[in-house]
């Protein structure tokens, strides 16, 4: 997969992360953590593994649940970037997520090496990992994380249900 180039001064390169500067700006009770890379990896260009994957619980020595790679999936987002740059985002289920540890469960995850020297820009984004439950307002029907649960099923699920009320007046 070749990427176009972009203007000289088009980028996709999340803030970068110093050695001196702690990895996390997000509160101490943040539970939930997404881990961006942006690399140069000619290696990616194939998408090796699609456009990401979900990591089996109790892998050994993997501390990401599921690998994104989002310059695969979102052709807007790989006609911003120059040729061979690739932007991973990893998931972690706490707030710890490191430079060193994403780049290492990337290079896992991936099957292609991934050296310090390929990485153009790492951050983290971290929440906690239960939204706070809405005030319920008479006449409103309530959707959403906070009231269906954790995850894309359940929040579908949720929502459909609501519809369906909203429907037949249930």
């Amino acid at each position: 997969m070749r990427h176009p180039s972009p203007s000289p001064t088009a980028r996709a390169s999340p803030r970068t992360t110093s050695p001196s500067r702690p990895p996390l700006d997000a509160p101490a009770e943040a539970t939930i953590a997404l881990a961006t890379l942006v690399v140069d990896a000619p290696e990616l260009d194939s998408a090796p593994r699609g456009t990401g994957l979900l990591v089996a619980a109790g892998t050994p020595d993997i501390g990401a649940k599921a690998l994104t790679h989002a310059t695969a999936k979102w052709p807007w987002l790989a006609a911003s970037v120059p040729e061979h740059r690739h932007v991973v985002r990893l998931s972690y289920s706490a707030a710890t997520a490191t430079r060193e540890q994403a780049l290492t469960d990337a290079q896992a995850l991936l099957g292609v090496p991934l050296p310090d020297a390929a990485l153009l820009g790492f951050d983290v984004v971290a929440w906690p990992a239960v939204p706070p439950t809405p005030t319920p307002v008479e006449g409103v029907i309530l959707v959403g994380e906070s009231v269906a649960g954790t995850g894309l099923a359940a929040v579908i699920a949720h929502a459909r249900r609501a519809a369906a009320a909203l429907v037949t007046g249930a």
